[in-house]
Formats: structure tokens, sequence, C-alpha cells
């Protein structure tokens, strides 16, 4: 089968390309700052198609368990929080907005509209909509660029960005929200399925480059053609 993923592994280049570098120092000191430092690196799909065929016949919906040369190792949402920083506590259901009130940056780069496309927020990144007078908006389309092409993996077209997302970004409250939470389940339900050979794609959600970092962490020698 065909495995693939959406993230974004040269969002580093893309950001200090379309942002001053000015904007760029600002961006790195946000609340996703510390995901600028990390070192560039594909997504090796061989590996979770492993990861797959190796999962272990009862792993809970929230541990991802596999079987190694003998040893049995276990990725869960620490593990996960370990390696990415990202905030995996708290209620996502306490971050409210008024729905009745228009939200700024969707009326202001996206016409009002009711539904917006992961597509569209990639247009107004690429295409500097927002100006590069606009400190305030660039630094929030960018970090609204962080989150649906790095933090979450998914498909261009068919994505819709939650309003909520943008109330939390215009609001300065995403810096609270438990975005690790969302990314680490969407990782784990995507692979979290018995290998079916008949079945010819899989796509890989949330964000794959936490688990494997986390891999190759744990196995410290690791057969290079793995990779």
């Amino acid at each position: 089968p065909h495995i693939c993923s959406y993230t974004n592994t040269n969002i580093l280049s893309d950001l200090k390309e379309k942002l001053t570098p000015e904007q760029y120092k600002l961006l790195s000191s946000t609340y996703f700052g510390s995901l600028l430092d990390m070192d560039q690196c594909e997504v090796q799909h061989q590996l979770f198609r492993c990861f797959m065929v190796l999962q272990l016949e009862g792993s809970t919906d929230d541990v991802f368990s596999i079987h190694v040369n003998g040893t049995k190792i276990s990725f869960s949402i620490r593990e996960f929080t370990l390696v990415t920083g990202l905030k995996c506590v708290g209620d996502p259901h306490e971050f409210k907005f008024n729905t009745e009130v228009p939200n700024r940056i969707v009326q202001t780069y996206f016409g009002g509209a009711k539904l917006v496309k992961k597509e569209a927020l990639l247009s107004c990144f690429d295409e500097k909509k927002r100006g590069d007078e606009n400190y305030g908006d660039a630094i929030k389309i960018a970090l609204l660029y962080i989150i649906h092409t790095w933090i979450f993996s998914s498909e261009k077209k068919t994505t819709t960005i939650p309003l909520l997302h943008f109330d939390l970004v215009e609001s300065g409250r995403y810096s609270y929200y438990p975005w690790g939470t969302f990314a680490f389940s969407y990782l784990i339900t995507s692979i979290s399925k018995k290998m079916d050979y008949h079945k010819n794609y899989y796509r890989i959600a949330g964000m794959p480059l936490a688990m494997q970092v986390w891999f190759y962490e744990c196995c410290s020698k690791v057969d290079p053609k793995i990779a």
C-alpha cells in the first residue's frame, strides 16, 4: 500500500522566504518558536509502514506499542510532549468565542468566508496578502501556517480550517490551547489499524515527525536500511 503524509518539511525555509528578518525574529519568540529550532528532516513513510505492521494487538487508543527485536516500546502522549514541547493538557471546551462576531482575519484576508480551506490559507501565506508592513497579521498568518502544515498533516483541497483556530490566533489564546492533544490523537488514529494489503492508500495525520524522532532516540542501533 502507498503511505503518505502532508507534513511540510520545508517549513523553515518557507517562513524565512516569506517573512522579513524582523518578522521571523518575532515569530521565534512566540509559543511555537521552539519548533523553529528543529533540524529539517523528511517523513520516512516506510518507517510508518513498519510501525503499522509491528503494532501489538491490544494496544490502547492512547498508546501505540510495537515489538522490535524482542523489545516492547510504546509511544504515548508523554513521549509526544517530550519531543514536540506542545501543550497536551487542558480542556479544549474552555476555549469558546462568540461565533456571532466575525473574525477579523477571516474578514480581512478570506472575504468573510463561512468556510476557509487549507488551500486558501496556503495562498494567503504564499502571496503575502497581509503586506510586509503589517507585522501583527504577518505573524498571525504564519502561526496558522505552522499549525496546518507542520503540526497537522492534512490534504490542502479537502481540509477546512476551523473558525476556532482563527479566533485562537487572533485573540492570542492559541498559546494556551492543547494543540498537542489533537496532533497526537490524529497521528495515532491514522496509523492504529491493521495493515490491509488489499488497501491501496494510507494517509498519516497529525505530526508524524514526532514519532519518527522518538523511534530513533529509542533505538540507538538501527539497521541503516530501515531508512
